[in-house]
């Protein structure tokens, strides 16, 4: 038998048993944030970020990958995470830029690398206008109102699982199904 009282257990180990708690692991690239959060963003470009609670982040290291600079942060899974999307335009623009220029392709405001947000972007868009259809058809009765909003939100959520199985989980509490709850609260019938 070997003797492993030198040997040291890795600190993202210790910290996590430390915590007991169910964790997730968010990389970024460290931003300056106010002090009780801890803001990574997505790319270089700072389109994209999101803040974390100091106080629900188990641990942080330092990536050795591809990407220097980047960090990965342990995050309880109950943790509240806020995500802000930028971009600029000019004031003249501003309805251009709000307006799909081909109807079903809104313009993604979010930065060009590939991830859930942007897939994701089209079929909010498209449930948004299913809702408004349903809202304005006044000659509906509620079992068939009720009955397009539930055939709706299941292609919505049929599509979101696609965007999740292409780029990985939404920073949302519960993944798509979080991300399906918000949609739902923003439109209701």
């Amino acid at each position: 038998m070997s003797d492993h009282s030198s040997t040291k257990v890795h600190p993202v180990i210790e910290a996590l048993e430390q915590a007991n708690a169910a964790t997730v692991v968010i990389n970024g690239f460290l931003g300056t944030s106010e002090d009780n959060v801890v803001r990574l963003y997505d790319s270089l470009d700072l389109s994209s970020y999101i803040e974390i609670p100091k106080d629900d982040i188990i641990h942080m290291k330092s990536e050795e990958s591809d990407k220097p600079g980047t960090i990965s942060a342990f995050v309880r899974s109950s943790s509240e995470i806020l995500s802000v999307h930028r971009s600029r335009f000019s004031a003249l623009n501003l309805n251009q830029q709000l307006t799909p220029s081909v109807p079903g392709q809104f313009p993604t405001p979010i930065s060009a690398d590939a991830c859930f947000y942007a897939c994701a972007a089209l079929p909010e868009h498209q449930f948004m206008e299913d809702m408004e259809h349903i809202k304005s058809d006044l000659t509906l009765p509620d079992s068939a109102r009720n009955f397009r909003r539930q055939t709706a939100t299941d292609i919505l959520r049929a599509q979101l699982t696609e965007c999740e199985s292409k780029f990985g989980s939404p920073l949302v509490i519960n993944g798509v199904k979080g991300v399906v709850k918000n949609i739902l609260a923003k439109y209701p019938i």
